[in-house]
């Protein structure tokens, strides 16, 4: 598996439970995050693992640990991997649990945490579970963090909390940053944001939905300011979303990065963003894409849509109040 400057070894003989584990991370992110462990962690930080759900990307961390060069015996007690999860099912993950049989656990607010616990038992030596909103926990800024995997950004809140609490324990020329579902249907922040401190990150390509950036140099405090802070006009938010459709090498994760520009455009220009959407669907009919990917599309097309309706009915119930 080849990124940009980055070769990950994928070997037949992937332990069981990496690929096994229940969870939606698809089979090749989770070669990818075994092998990134295995053949670039070195133990000079820690592995931020969040929005964990179920386990299955604590285990691919805590499997690739076990089988990489770093000395297990002398790093263990530390517990290198720091997990975080709510532990409370959303609809989203309640339909997933229902789709795999688990029938105990179907209520939207039910805890999940036994399930998580059970699945990690593999790595539990390795690793803290850290139950809650993690917006309530502090980092320890004496650690530094070598692997932030992000797969909870999913609020403007949450957001400020990554940027402000781990992007400064980023180690350069060492750290990787993992934005899960970069390249889905989402608000924007998270690619406003990863884009503006740009400058400091390699962008090594991405894995399905997922992009991954390698620290290059430290990020100075004024930008990791106005990041958090998320000080940025519509203008600029316009201007960084481009930068990450052009960064998009696939097709569809151009596609689908446009249509959420597209949401940010309709609130200032909704003529100029109704003939970008033409201009999107016309120009993905060339691609080709694979169910999972389609979906993709679809979820997007369709949040796009509805933000221009959204936008039009707001307009005309303004222009009536006028009358």
């Amino acid at each position: 598996m080849a990124l940009e400057g980055l070769e990950i070894s994928v070997e037949a003989d992937v332990p069981r439970q990496v690929l096994n584990t229940p969870g939606m991370l698809a089979p090749h992110d989770r070669n990818f995050l075994y092998g990134l462990t295995k053949d670039y962690y070195t133990g000079e930080g820690r592995i931020v693992d969040t929005g964990v759900f179920l386990g299955a990307s604590t285990v691919c961390f805590g499997s690739g640990f076990i089988h990489s060069s770093v000395d297990t015996n002398s790093i263990a007690t530390t517990r290198p991997i720091e997990a975080f999860e709510l532990g409370l099912l959303n609809r989203g993950t309640a339909k997933f649990l229902h789709r795999k049989g688990i029938s105990s656990y179907h209520e939207v607010g039910d805890c999940f945490l036994d399930l998580l616990r059970n699945n990690t038992a593999p790595v539990a030596s390795y690793m803290n579970l850290n139950a809650g909103d993690i917006c309530n926990y502090v980092w320890n800024t004496t650690h530094a963090i070598e692997i932030l995997f992000l797969d909870v950004v999913n609020s403007m809140k949450t957001n400020k909390h990554v940027i402000d609490d781990y992007f400064p324990q980023l180690l350069p020329e060492k750290s990787f940053v993992i934005q899960k579902n970069y390249f889905v249907d989402s608000i924007p922040h998270t690619r406003v944001t990863q884009e503006f401190l740009a400058g400091c990150f390699e962008y090594l390509g991405g894995i399905n939905s997922t992009a991954v950036f390698k620290l290059k140099s430290e990020i100075p405090r004024s930008d990791l300011n106005k990041a958090k802070n998320y000080n940025f006009c519509v203008e600029e938010e316009l201007d960084l979303l481009s930068r990450c459709i052009d960064r998009a090498m696939d097709p569809v994760d151009k596609c689908v990065s446009a249509f959420v520009r597209l949401k940010v455009l309709v609130n200032i220009d909704r003529a100029k963003a109704k003939s970008e959407f033409d201009s999107i669907v016309k120009s993905y009919l060339h691609c080709n894409p694979t169910c999972c990917a389609s979906n993709r599309v679809a979820a997007a097309r369709i949040s796009a849509e509805k933000a221009m309706t959204t936008v039009a009915v707001s307009e005309m119930q303004s222009r009536i109040v006028e009358i």
